[in-house]
């Protein structure tokens, strides 16, 4: 449906100063970015399609399920050729807030980020302290100079083209049954080309119809020989009993060479039903001065590191505020995380391992203090570890550690999605 909008001063203002903000030559002090959102329909199949094979197209069916709505905001930076899409369980100022973030740590060697957007009420300040706070809201909402496209004058905005154009070529092809996929698979969102080369890549493909002979082969001869198998299956089985046996020995006998004090004190405590150890409990242990001199707790979980449309999955943890102090490591930069960031309303903290520092700062002391992106939300470096000291277990190399307010955080946050995105659907 089309509205014609009043020719009005202000209509005419606000279209000359988004029209003027086009006309800016490049510049990458100054990107212009355009912002709209649209909502979205989510399909499934019903019955998993056929997949292609060399002569044969992958045959989906045409029947479908319906699996509620999502929203998707798109931004785009024209004159760079580059363009963000966000998928969010639904539309308001909590994801609105996200992506300015976002898009704010996007472009951090930016002097003003020109932003042309529609007047929605969402697209206020006032959305990023509701989530953020007076103070960092500012410091966010400071980065950009808005554009406010006249009232029915969204055509104006080249976001809007985008949207289209995504949502022919990419939700018009595809059927995402969840936020979850749609998150996941950000690249793929839209991608046609690659999409048809990965098919055409599918169907010249005839090595992988060769290695099903062979392996259909090796069966059958096995079958027919079942004192060779049984012989084989055997050696197999014990040659990787033996390896399992002697890597573990070894693993025990490394945790005492830990760079850390007094590596042969350190102990692992792990309950026979396998199950992990709450908060609580590691926290009433640790008060237990007479059973040990310290204990701290640590959760492993991989992180994305970065601004979206450049994530990057590096390893990390939560871990307790007395994990370094029980270790006994220094720090060679900054400060690490200690008991007052385990406190409610302490600020989100990480510690990052000395080799990332070197890699991502070239050991600059300017990197305590800033503020890194971390599965979209912001959190202050606080330190450096020490050279050598990537975690207290043997062989899993610990990029990121996140004090305990940053896992509550985090935890809030997913189950505030979760409860939008059952609610929506």
């Amino acid at each position: 449906m089309w509205v014609v909008a009043d020719l009005d001063d202000d209509y005419i203002a606000k279209m000359e100063d988004v029209l003027a903000t086009y006309e800016k030559p490049y510049d990458p002090q100054q990107p212009v970015v355009c912002l709209d959102e649209k909502p979205v329909t989510l399909h499934a199949d019903v019955r998993p399609a056929s997949p292609a094979r060399p002569g044969r197209e992958a045959r989906r069916d045409n029947e479908y399920e319906r699996c509620g709505t999502a929203n998707v905001f798109c931004a785009v930076e024209p004159k760079a050729g580059c363009h963000f899409t966000f998928p969010t369980p639904d539309r308001s100022a909590f994801e609105f807030a996200q992506v300015a973030v976002t898009l704010a740590l996007a472009y951090p060697a930016a002097k003003t980020i020109h932003l042309v957007m529609d007047n929605l009420n969402i697209h206020s300040r006032k959305s990023l302290i509701n989530v953020y706070g007076a103070e960092m809201a500012a410091e966010v909402w400071n980065r950009f100079t808005i554009h406010h496209t006249p009232t029915h004058g969204s055509w104006l905005n080249q976001a809007e083209i985008e949207i289209g154009i995504f949502s022919r070529q990419c939700l018009g092809h595809r059927r995402i049954p969840d936020l979850d996929a749609a998150i996941a698979e950000p690249r793929e969102l839209g991608n046609i080309s690659r999409a048809a080369e990965e098919a055409r890549a599918v169907w010249s493909w005839t090595w992988l119809e060769h290695l099903c002979r062979d392996v259909q082969y090796a069966f059958r001869t096995m079958r027919h020989n079942p004192g060779f198998t049984t012989t084989a299956v055997l050696s197999l089985a014990l040659g990787i009993g033996a390896n399992t046996a002697i890597f573990s020995l070894i693993d025990a006998l490394m945790l005492r060479w830990l760079p850390v004090r007094d590596p042969q004190e350190l102990v692992q405590l792990k309950m026979g039903t396998g199950e992990s150890f709450s908060y609580p409990i590691v926290t009433a242990l640790a008060d237990q001065q007479d059973i040990f001199s310290g204990v701290a707790g640590l959760s492993g979980s991989n992180c994305g590191v970065g601004p979206r449309g450049s994530v990057r999955r590096i390893p990390g943890a939560w871990v307790t505020g007395g994990y370094y102090g029980t270790l006994g490591v220094n720090p060679a930069m900054g400060r690490l995380i200690t008991r007052a960031d385990d406190q409610p309303g302490a600020p989100l903290v990480a510690v990052i391992s000395y080799g990332y520092w070197e890699r991502q700062f070239a050991r600059n002391p300017g990197a305590i203090g800033q503020a890194i992106p971390v599965n979209g939300i912001p959190v202050t470096i606080a330190g450096v570890s020490p050279p050598g000291f990537v975690g207290a277990n043997v062989g899993a190399i610990l990029v990121l550690l996140l004090s305990p307010a940053s896992a509550l955080y985090f935890n809030l946050r997913n189950q505030t999605a979760q409860q939008r995105t059952s609610r929506r659907i």
